[in-house]
This record gives structure tokens, sequence and C-alpha cells, in this order.
């Protein structure tokens, strides 16, 4: 899953199911083809390519760093939770399911990575 680009990287993303400062965070239901979920998921994020203030080298992921630098310090992260009764991945600053680390759940850029920060894949999970 990857993060979209272009947004700010303060913590104003959404953190909550109901409308308030923030919009509500969008909602995806798990993945699948014919039918079935995915056995296995991996988190990912191209930011590093936008880490123009820093010395981030994008073969080896020295100098890259995840929040990027700046005032924000914040990056928004996949929650898995049930909402409604069924169980989606949710896309903010959202603490009402698993988040899997927060940003640390994007992993570290490095050689094979084609410069992303780039999480292990790991099973997939349920809610």
């Amino acid at each position: 899953m990857e993060a979209p680009a272009g947004s700010p990287y303060w913590a104003d993303w959404p953190h909550s199911l109901k409308a308030g400062p923030f919009p509500t965070p969008f909602l995806q239901r798990l993945p699948t083809s014919g039918g079935h979920t995915y056995s296995q998921i991996q988190f990912m994020t191209d930011t590093s390519a936008t880490e123009f203030n820093t010395s981030c080298n994008l073969v080896t992921g020295k100098g890259c760093v995840l929040p990027p630098k700046g005032p924000g310090h914040f990056f928004p992260f996949f929650t898995l939770a049930k909402v409604s009764g069924k169980c989606v991945w949710e896309f903010g600053n959202m603490n009402n399911g698993r988040s899997f680390g927060g940003a640390k759940q994007y992993g570290k850029v490095g050689p094979g990575t084609m410069g992303a920060f780039a999480g292990r894949v790991r099973s997939q999970p349920s809610c």
C-alpha cells in the first residue's frame, strides 16, 4: 500500500470517524484477487524522492528520514480496524485499530527498494 503524495506532513490528517476539524479517513476494504484476500502485504511510500533538504541517498538509504524533516515531523499511516462491522484499512492519523508502528510501518530505503521506504513483507493481518 502506498501513501498518497502531495499532502502536507502536519498531524492534521483524519483522526476520527466523525468529521470535525479534519475530514474522516478514507476507508479501503481489504484488497482481493478472485474474491480472496491477499496472503501478504507490504507498506511503501516514495516520500524519499521529495527529500530535497536532506542528503537522502536513494540507493543506500543513508540520510533518508521518515517523517521528513520539517516543522510538522509527522507522516500519515495505515490502520486496520473494524468500522461498521467491516474490516477496513484507514489512512491518516487513526488510533482505533492496528497501526503497525505508525510511520515505522514503511520501513527503510535501501538497495532493492528503488528509492522508496519499504516495510517488510508480512502476512495479511486480520481485524
